[in-house]
């Protein structure tokens, strides 16, 4: 890789703080940090010893932020050393942000991990295909391999580009957003479950007030920027803000719209529980597996996150009383629904790798029925694999998740459907601070306060449109690409649409 690319690269992450070493802590489902889980070595397969020169030991080094599947990657590893004696497999599980500040640092220094996804909170496939990360995938796995993933999991810009695939999905996502509440506490407290936000603010005041000390009304993972911003951009499509999923551009009236009255009503309530005292006071210091793990201790009455948190309560709080919920409107109703996520750029196989063949291998495994399965049946995802969620889905939380996020979403304008040019915006673009989950840092820390909150927002708009209109112009795409003057919020965005606009 080139030097002066690797440079363009890290001016992309500038706003990281990069560590300055190689070594990659993991982190567990508690969210504390340990060492990197190395597991046991075993006897080579003929191929394989002779790819490593004889008895040579493989190593195998993955790192990823997938906390919740820790358990059932941990029997996969085992079950894939046993298969195939004389690897290793070395597997580092961070958190996002963590991951994001590691892996510019291993990648500069020559040492990136085998296997490892793309940080999809500052970066998106384009860049990291320019900047030659990953290698390509279609001659390294098998006849058939990516057909049998359920049609629309695969998506151009996050996982292949012009046909040539480099990532695959990690899981099936009807929405990271809907929220979960403690059932014991809203009993104690003789509430019902909010639906608006008057009742919710009220709920979550009661609650802190009987709570005294003891718990609170909300709690989240204040600390990853990325699950604020995922909060915010959900209660704001409910009231119509009409907003991208997963940080893909999108606008409104020719703007960034990011200071609308539906995005500002967001911020608004956050102010207002923070005025309140009902948001948890650890909060903003929180990453999501901490919140997660505090919410099943009986902290707070509301967390709101994705239905990975299934999995790790069954394990780890089985007589935890919970239920799901979807995610609050506003008083006056719903405008909007959440975007039916697309599934984001995830795992690939690393340009710096010796062993293509068997990271290869990893991932034909990873994707194959035992390991699927397990975790669906588990609670833990939703599969990207057919046949897999109807055969392995059980009752119970996982599938009250699934049922609400499928009355809460809806599909949603994505401009790369529109013109392929997109990803060249993606790759050119520059992200703009203070980003909307930095500012929602700001207002759950109180550092932001209410009045302050509409201008704060206009400027983000300001600067991101401008930022748009540069990146579109620097890679020759109409700027009106990502304009959708044909959507209605209260409506899926159809094929006939798009066709409307050409």
């Amino acid at each position: 890789m080139k030097r002066d690319n690797m440079k363009r690269a890290a001016v992309l992450l500038a706003s990281i703080a990069v560590l300055t070493g190689c070594a990659m802590p993991s982190v567990g489902t508690d969210g504390e940090e340990t060492t990197a889980a190395a597991s046991t070595q075993q006897a080579a397969s003929g191929e394989q010893q002779d790819s490593a020169g004889g008895d040579e030991e493989i190593v195998l080094r993955v790192v990823d932020w997938s906390d919740s599947s820790k358990t059932w990657r941990d029997e996969f590893h085992q079950k894939f050393m046993e298969e195939h004696p004389g690897i290793t497999i070395e597997y580092t599980c961070l958190t996002q942000d963590q991951f994001q500040n590691t892996v510019m640092t291993s990648i500069m220094s020559n040492d990136a991990p085998d296997l490892f996804p793309v940080p999809i909170s500052t970066m998106r496939l384009p860049t990291c295909v320019q900047e030659g990360w990953f290698l390509p995938l279609n001659d390294l796995m098998p006849e058939g391999f990516f057909d049998q993933f359920e049609e629309g999991t695969l998506v151009e810009g996050n996982h292949y580009i012009d046909g040539v695939y480099y990532t695959l999905p990690e899981k099936a996502a009807p929405t990271s957003v809907l929220m979960f509440y403690n059932k014991d506490i809203l009993e104690e407290c003789g509430l019902e479950v909010p639906t608006t936000y008057s009742e919710f603010r009220e709920a979550c005041r009661i609650v802190t007030e009987h709570g005294a000390g003891q718990y609170y009304g909300l709690i989240d993972g204040g600390k990853q920027v990325a699950r604020l911003e995922s909060l915010v951009r959900g209660l704001a499509n409910l009231a119509g803000g009409q907003l991208s999923d997963n940080n893909m551009a999108l606008t409104s009236g020719g703007r960034a719209p990011y200071d609308s009255a539906a995005m500002a009503g967001a911020y608004t309530l956050l102010s207002q529980l923070y005025q309140d005292g009902s948001i948890h006071p650890d909060t903003v210091n929180l990453t999501a597996p901490e919140a997660r793990s505090i919410f099943a201790q009986g902290e707070a009455a509301f967390l709101c996150q994705g239905s990975w948190c299934i999995a790790t309560w069954s394990q780890e709080n089985p007589d935890f009383n919970y239920g799901v919920m979807p995610l609050i409107i506003p008083d006056d109703g719903q405008k909007g629904y959440l975007p039916v996520s697309e599934t984001i750029a995830w795992m690939g196989i690393s340009s710096q790798t010796e062993h293509p063949e068997l990271a290869a291998e990893y991932l034909v495994e990873l994707y194959g029925e035992d390991f699927q399965g397990a975790t669906v049946a588990g609670g833990e995802r939703y599969s990207v694999i057919k046949g897999i969620n109807e055969k392995y889905m059980t009752e119970g939380p996982s599938q009250d998740y699934y049922n609400i996020a499928q009355e809460q979403t809806l599909a949603t304008p994505i401009a790369t459907h529109r013109d392929s040019k997109v990803n060249d915006f993606y790759a050119e673009v520059r992200s703009v601070d203070p980003s909307l989950g930095s500012i929602a840092q700001g207002v759950i820390a109180g550092s932001i306060a209410e009045d302050q909150i509409q201008g704060i927002l206009t400027e983000l708009a300001d600067a991101t449109t401008a930022e748009w209109q540069r990146a579109s112009e620097a890679v020759g795409l109409d700027f009106g690409t990502f304009e959708f003057p044909n959507w209605d919020p209260m409506e899926a965005y159809t094929e006939e649409d798009y066709a409307e606009l050409q």
